[in-house]
């Protein structure tokens, strides 16, 4: 219904139109008996003539009403099938805004959100256009609740995407397509979790200036909304963590894991610090200067904090101050970790262990080393797998000590003030003297858990209790969990603390009652606090850093607290890179494609494609690229995790991981996946024979063969107990090279024969051979079987020439001058001739140091 200006609706008239909207049409109006100006909103036809739905709204609106909050447009009733409103003069919320004042505008719409929840309201429709700025700055939300009751709108055109109101077989949809969460995208019941989606949408564009989500169509944007990756890297480079961390939380698609209380972003907002300069120490012409400068910085903050300490005077807040370090010869990637006293970073070159003097600059060269080490309470001494042994060495050097005995897989571990080592061993933890002793076994997997290993301890002021990993083929079962050194295995806790994959660190505070736990979710670190007391996590977790480098198969990452508020970290090298053409002497020919994130690279067998993994906020996504345009383009669409894609032999398919399962998809594009492989293991495909008849795939660190005829019943690619895996068929089908790391030693690249009992279902015995003399990984085969590389571990491509003609012959691995910097991202030509891989000239990573890192969250 359209009114002309003059017109009546009871005691209001109607002055001039204000617009439409998916409510209806909105009109400025003289209310005539209290003498003020209002918003009157006409309701569409389709809901002011039936009866049921209008005596519904009549209901809602009085509810509506009683919402008296000064950041949300009062409604005062309903008059003649129409709602009259507070009459708000301003604008409609637009970005991009400076960072000061989109968080200002953000608290606001969070504080009017809290009233409207507290009293059970969720408005399911928020979005900028239902959000007024008046002159003064103070912000109005505006119709809360109404989506509920909005009637179907035209939704042929995105552009104008009004309220969106569509039945489903799912139930029904509310909301505008580019703001609504993906529940109400799906036809699921919205409750007050909606408009905390809704509300990190709108945040992100006030930041950004853009739409999250804006598709050519409402389809299109209602796929995004369910699917479509979410980058948090085009946030605003001065977006504070917290923020980063918050919309993280607020666009989280499941909704069991997103942020539960809106009030919870109104402190955050609070909290937030809207200046994120920090002093810069280095510029491009004194590179050669920063471990000095560093070593200087430390040292002077060290110094600083024993002598406050000595006087026995609590420390002022001191600001943060960050500087980056680069560590010669350091490894391109891996893990580090800092010593208690804050004054030394122990890192790996190759396998060797190396400690760098943060007060020096020197690094001394320690020994040879199958894992990471631990540190002594006084910094002083380094113990760390060898061969069969845990040995202990000075960080001055010297001769080493065998403390125990040991076998399995190593999983770190840490040495408490009572000089007991806990470590990590396969699918359990041990406790021996620090002096020296037998292991004893202090946890045990749990079956129930699907537990495959316990790993990466660290210990609690208290020198009894520790934190440590437990992971599960079940990825949403793998956390940190509180170990008691004391306790038996069936005594230990089976309550989580923490969901997380990656091993915990704890670092203690000025305050000896608590400190905070760090440990890694979804490629950010964390910091919260923790109760060293009441042994529980106490606040919320804070983001400190992002794409922090981490190791999805082994839980490491490479951060470590010292005991006075010094941390270091190291961030992924993969976090950005340009695809690069190298030659066998490492001569860049040439690169592909746009700079970007790359994970998991595949070439196609005739050369012409990539496939790789590609990560957007939430979700990790299979890409294509065309190597001779360089146009890309999605191939799935999951809102989770799709990785490790494999061609088949003629290229018209692609073999992928989803979570734990392993899909197919026509190349095409065109059909929808079907799955081929399900169970709780973490897996992904390696290679798929020429004659398409068997596929190799590793789950839960063993390598499985399996035939694609028949019943499909996997078989291990080995009966030996060994870490296996990445097998590779040579192009003939009659050779099969993988890795493989028994009993802690480092991975060797190993090759055996391969072929199939007549029933075709065992592998039938044969040779094995060993290829590489040293570390290796990621196995390859030139097109013609004759050559088999692989990968070093500082990146050096490998080769070996092999004889097959009559029995199967290794020659000498010999180096090719081709170094690749990010050592798991490379994939080769079928002639040999070049090898891709994203980034530029190989080079250490620097590490990032953050004095004072604490103050900000003390605040």
């Amino acid at each position: 219904m359209t009114l002309a200006p003059g017109a009546r609706v009871g005691p209001y008239e109607i002055l001039a139109s204000l617009g439409a909207g998916g409510m209806g049409e909105v009109y400025r109006a003289r209310d005539t008996k209290l003498d003020r100006d209002v918003a009157i909103k006409v309701l569409p036809s389709a809901l002011a003539h039936d009866p049921e739905r209008l005596a519904r709204f009549e209901r809602e609106a009085k509810v509506l009403a009683s919402l008296n909050h000064p950041h949300i447009a009062q409604i005062y009733g309903v008059e003649d099938q129409a709602l009259i409103m507070e009459l708000v003069e301003g604008q409609p919320l637009k970005g991009p805004l400076p960072l000061e004042t989109a968080l200002n505008y953000a608290h606001q719409i969070a504080e009017a959100l809290e009233a409207a929840h507290e009293k059970g309201i969720v408005h399911r429709d928020l979005k900028p256009a239902n959000v007024m700025v008046t002159p003064e700055g103070v912000v109005k939300v505006l119709d809360f609740g109404l989506a509920a009751v909005a009637a179907p709108p035209d939704n042929s055109n995105p552009a104008v995407s009004p309220t969106l109101t569509m039945a489903t077989r799912a139930g029904v949809i509310m909301g505008t397509a580019a703001y609504m969460s993906p529940e109400q995208a799906s036809g699921k019941p919205a409750d007050k979790r909606a408009d905390i989606w809704s509300f990190g949408v709108v945040l992100w564009e006030l930041l950004t200036g853009h739409r999250l989500f804006e598709g050519e169509t409402i389809s299109h944007t209602l796929a995004d909304v369910l699917r479509g990756p979410i980058d948090f890297e085009k946030l605003p480079r001065d977006t504070p963590p917290a923020i980063r961390n918050l919309l993280r939380r607020c666009l989280d698609r499941n909704v069991k894991n997103r942020l539960r209380d809106i009030g919870e972003a109104r402190v955050a907002l609070e909290a937030a610090p809207t200046d994120q300069t920090t002093p810069s120490i280095e510029t491009p012409k004194d590179r050669n200067w920063i471990p000095w400068i560093a070593a200087a910085v430390v040292t002077v903050a060290l110094v600083s904090l024993a002598f406050v300490h000595f006087r026995g005077k609590p420390p002022a807040p001191a600001a943060p101050l960050r500087l980056q370090l680069e560590i010669p010869g350091a490894n391109p990637s891996g893990w580090s970790f800092l010593s208690p006293d804050g004054r030394k970073l122990v890192v790996p070159e190759g396998r060797r262990l190396k400690v760098h003097f943060l007060d020096s600059g020197e690094t001394r060269d320690l020994a040879d080393s199958n894992g990471t080490p631990i540190w002594s309470p006084d910094s002083r001494f380094l113990v760390y797998p060898g061969g069969n042994q845990l040995r202990k060495i000075a960080v001055t050097g010297g001769p080493s000590q065998t403390v125990a005995d040991f076998s399995g897989f190593w999983g770190a571990g840490d040495w408490s003030k009572d000089d007991v080592i806990v470590f990590g061993a396969g699918a359990a933890m041990f406790r021996v003297p620090a002096a020296g002793g037998v292991p004893v076994q202090i946890t045990a997997a749990d079956p129930a858990r699907q537990e495959t290993a316990h790993y990466r301890p660290c210990f609690l002021p208290d020198g009894r209790h520790f934190v440590y990993i437990r992971a599960s083929t079940n990825r949403e079962k793998s956390a940190i969990y509180l170990g008691d050194v004391n306790a038996k295995p069936e005594q230990q806790s089976s309550k989580p603390l923490v969901l997380s994959s990656w091993g915990p660190w704890y670092a203690p505070s000025v305050d000896p009652n608590s400190g905070f736990l760090l440990f890694v979710r979804e490629g950010t670190l964390m910091a919260q606090p923790f109760d060293s007391q009441r042994l529980e996590l106490t606040g919320e977790a804070t983001a400190i850093a992002e794409q922090v480098e981490h190791n999805d198969s082994s839980g490491y990452g490479s951060y470590s607290a010292s005991n006075n508020d010094v941390l270091v970290f190291r961030q992924m090298s993969a976090s950005a890179g340009q695809l690069t053409w190298y030659d066998r002497e490492g001569k860049v020919l040439g690169t592909v494609g746009d700079p970007g994130t790359y994970q998991d690279l595949a070439l196609s067998p005739d050369g012409k494609r990539l496939a790789w993994s590609k990560f957007g906020g939430k979700g990790t996504n299979i890409w294509l690229l065309d190597l001779a345009s360089g146009a890309s383009t999605r191939f799935t669409f999951g809102a989770t995790k799709d990785s490790s894609p494999l061609w088949s032999p003629d290229g018209s398919s692609i073999i992928y991981t989803s979570y734990n399962d392993l899909y197919q998809k026509d190349a095409s594009g065109l059909k929808e996946a079907e799955i081929l492989v399900k169970s709780n293991e973490d897996k992904h495909a390696t290679s798929w024979s020429r004659d398409g008849r068997f596929l190799l795939y590793d789950a839960d660190h063993r390598g499985w063969l399996l035939p694609l005829k028949g019943d499909r019943k996997p078989i291990p690619l080995v009966t030996e107990a060994a870490h296996v895996g990445d097998g590779q068929f040579s192009p003939d089908g009659r050779w099969i090279a993988y890795i493989s790391s028994e009993d802690g030693a480092l991975p060797q690249i190993l090759v055996r024969s391969f072929s199939m009992n007549k029933a075709g279902t065992a592998v039938e015995p044969g040779g094995r051979w060993q290829i590489s003399n040293g570390y290796g990984l990621l196995p390859r085969w030139r097109d013609d079987g004759r050559e088999l590389y692989y990968l070093g571990g500082d990146g050096t491509v490998m080769a070996v020439d092999i004889t097959a003609s009559s029995g199967f012959a290794a020659g000498k691995p010999h180096a090719l001058g081709a170094r690749l910097t990010q050592q798991a991202l490379w994939d080769s030509s079928a002639d040999g001739k070049r090898f891709l891989s994203p980034g530029g000239s190989i080079g250490p990573q620097p590490f990032t140091v953050i004095v004072n890192w604490q103050t900000p969250l003390k605040k």
